[in-house]
């Protein structure tokens, strides 16, 4: 597997840009919900981990979706994988950010009866999001599908 000057070029840049995006973006709702709960500070964690946060997702985006690391998969099983990783770098995320927030090496992920709604609200979020952009996908294909049918059967009329 030979990676091309012209693929690691495409991932830094979209690496580049995606951290400027979502840190930009995920900088300013923080500042919002500061601003909404009359605070005036921003924490230096809270944008260390925000800036950490960004970098981790992106990473893992233009890791899946370029042809640096994964060569022959589709949309669909590269979305599929992205959406596995970026549920465990979710998780991991947030043990790091609750083991800080308690100062101990092994936080509680508040697994049980007392946090089984949270987690069901989660799973449910990803799953309807993961649904909703296959869904998406799928009457995508099909449009383009029937366009590229189209534009065959006009080839084939005027070889004929």
């Amino acid at each position: 597997m030979t990676n091309t000057k012209q693929e690691w070029t495409r991932f830094f840049i979209w690496l580049r840009n995606g951290f400027c995006f979502v840190s930009t973006w995920l900088l300013f709702l923080v500042w919002l919900l500061c601003k909404a709960g009359h605070t005036y500070m921003i924490p230096a964690d809270t944008i260390a981990a925000v800036m950490l946060g960004s970098l981790g997702g992106v990473l893992l985006f233009c890791a899946v979706f370029t042809k640096v690391f994964i060569r022959k998969f589709g949309f669909a099983v590269r979305f599929t994988l992205f959406m596995a990783l970026t549920v465990l770098y979710e998780l991991g995320f947030a043990h790091a950010a609750l083991s800080h927030l308690h100062e101990q090496a092994n936080a509680p992920m508040l697994f049980g009866s007392a946090a089984s709604s949270g987690w069901l609200v989660f799973a449910g979020i990803v799953l309807v999001m993961y649904g909703i952009s296959m869904g998406i996908y799928a009457v995508y294909r099909k449009k383009k599908g029937a366009l590229y049918t189209e534009a065959l059967r006009t080839y084939q009329k005027q070889c004929q």
